[in-house]
């Protein structure tokens, strides 16, 4: 009886040991994740302005697009990315995620607004290189 408890005992601590271990892993970036990561957030902060623009007085879309005055209302307090996740193939990459935009005008304070962002960059010579970014729809595919 002894002999059974401890053969019961042996395997309940190494199974969580390697799940502990799995879990380990996948919560540990490599370096080529953690370099995409940060060159994503730059990606954000250059090409995300923080202004807040407001179409008035659109008009239908014309061959030249939807025409109107646009006005600039104020600005977020900020823009970041967050909930990222990164693909690496070869020598392509893109890191998805969710631009959240933080404060703004004062009947936009209680909101968060935030959207789908995928960044793509390509590896060259060794060094990842930013070539796009897409907002929105556009984002999923």
């Amino acid at each position: 009886m002894t002999r059974i408890f401890m053969v019961v005992a042996l395997t309940v601590a190494m199974s969580a040991f390697a799940l502990s271990q799995t879990q380990n892993k996948r919560a540990v970036l490599s370096q080529a994740e953690m370099e995409l990561i940060a060159l994503s957030k730059k990606a954000v902060d250059d090409c995300i302005g923080k202004e807040i623009v407001v179409v008035e007085d659109a008009t239908p879309k014309t061959p030249f697009g939807v025409t109107g005055n646009a006005t600039v209302k104020g600005k977020f307090d900020a823009v970041e990315l967050a909930d990222t996740k990164t693909r690496i193939d070869g020598d392509l990459a893109a890191v998805t995620g969710r631009v959240v935009f933080k404060g703004g005008l004062p009947e936009w304070q209680t909101k968060e607004s935030s959207s789908d962002v995928t960044i793509r960059f390509f590896r060259r010579e060794g060094q990842w290189e930013f070539v796009g970014l897409c907002m929105g729809k556009c984002a999923a595919e």
